[in-house]
């Protein structure tokens, strides 16, 4: 019998959250067992603010501000305009089908939406959901309001161009012509482009660069590493030729260009990473050997050998700041676990009993009547849960390459 997950679209913000959460459970390897994920995420804000796991190509940070401004423009002419939101929803539809076009509806592109295009259907997850907090952390788009709230509130279907002109003098004194719709974004005729791709020219990328680069107390830490690394050519294209996060970091540890605050956040996720991978590999041992698989138990060896090669650098885990200044919103359940488990693991002679206890206890504690120890099931194969902590390296790499190479356009 088929089965399916549905609710009630009260509101875009609703089906946006709804969609947040479908996107993540999609991505392989990310169930969170143990709980960890906001740990990961916090992390990742603080490497590459900004940036989340669903964002493609960093074109659409140019091509939803555009849009809008596109909106302010078409009624600064004097034209009868529709609601902002009905306008985005169009134009996005419509930059959909174009790029779909423009690459044959084939995919790995970039492209959102291409398999909608093709069957010319209405994608229900826009580009602009995916690209909304991005488009705020980058002071792209300076406001602190939800996409809903933010185009329920700068819609113009209604006011006229006299009204809307003497609201924007009321409203800031700061002399820019869109400071009603707090749009920080240079005009690229996007719309007006005959053929639309997700390339950057030259000035989208030195804008999305500089903007990128620029420290938002509020809205990201100001020695995140996603700033240095394209503050400095090198270490762009270092990030574009690794593979993989954890190879990337320990290049990073060791070069000059990186403050010791970027530095300490890097290696506070790589000794996360690994610290907390040892119990994701206890996790999958309990979980299996039921079925009297064994083939976990070479990786324990493994990662106990590695772990008695940096015990020297995991000794300066500093969980107080990971849990006082970054992870801050972490359950006290949790941060107990992280707690215990690092004591267990920092102790000359470990024991295995203990530390499956901890995990036994944290998998129940966060996952409650469908925790899968706790379950009679024996039909589990494969990795269960988290197997590497990446914090969006995959997402940022392209954004760093995207913009790299639209530099290369001159």
């Amino acid at each position: 019998m088929a089965t399916g997950l549905g609710w009630i679209d009260f509101s875009r913000e609703h089906r946006d959250r709804v969609f947040s959460v479908i996107d993540m459970l999609g991505e392989p390897g990310t169930v969170d067992e143990l709980g960890i994920g906001v740990i990961r995420d916090a992390l990742a804000d603080c490497l590459f603010p900004g940036v989340s796991t669903i964002q493609t190509r960093p074109k659409y940070f140019i091509i939803i501000s555009n849009i809008i401004l596109a909106y302010v423009r078409e009624h600064q002419k004097g034209s009868v305009v529709s609601t902002l939101a009905k306008w985005l929803n169009e134009k996005e539809n419509d930059v959909m089908h174009s790029l779909a076009k423009h690459y044959n509806y084939k995919e790995n592109n970039g492209v959102i939406g291409i398999n909608v295009a093709k069957n010319n259907g209405e994608l229900a997850r826009k580009a602009s959901s995916v690209y909304w907090n991005g488009l705020r952390t980058h002071g792209i788009i300076e406001t602190n309001y939800s996409l809903a709230e933010y185009l329920n509130r700068n819609d113009l279907s209604e006011i006229s161009k006299t009204l809307y002109r003497e609201h924007q003098s009321d409203d800031k004194d700061t002399g820019s012509e869109y400071d009603l719709f707090n749009l920080k974004i240079p005009s690229f005729s996007l719309l007006e482009q005959g053929d639309l791709t997700m390339d950057l020219s030259i000035e989208e990328a030195s804008f999305l660069k500089d903007q990128l680069k620029t420290d938002l107390r509020e809205k990201k830490q100001i020695d995140n590493l996603l700033k240095y690394i394209l503050s400095f050519d090198e270490l762009a294209d270092l990030t574009i030729a690794t593979t993989s996060f954890k190879d990337l970091g320990e290049i990073l540890l060791n070069r000059e260009e990186l403050p010791l605050k970027t530095k300490s956040f890097l290696n506070l996720a790589l000794n996360f990473d690994f610290i907390i991978h040892g119990a994701h590999i206890r996790y999958n041992i309990m979980l299996h050997q039921r079925a009297g698989e064994t083939d976990f138990t070479t990786i324990w060896d493994e990662w106990l050998a590695e772990l008695s090669i940096r015990k020297a650098k995991i000794a300066t885990f500093d969980i107080d700041f990971l849990f006082n200044e970054i992870a801050t919103r972490t359950k006290i359940s949790t941060r107990r676990f992280i707690y215990n488990w690092y004591n267990e693991i920092m102790q000359t002679s470990i024991s295995e009993e203990r530390l499956d206890k901890l995990v036994y206890n944290q998998e129940l504690t966060n996952k409650g009547s469908k925790s899968k120890l706790n379950s009679k099931s024996e039909e589990f194969s494969g990795w269960i849960g988290i197997q590497e902590l990446s914090y969006r390296f995959v997402q940022a790499k392209r954004l760093v390459e995207d913009i790299t190479n639209g530099l290369k356009n001159a």
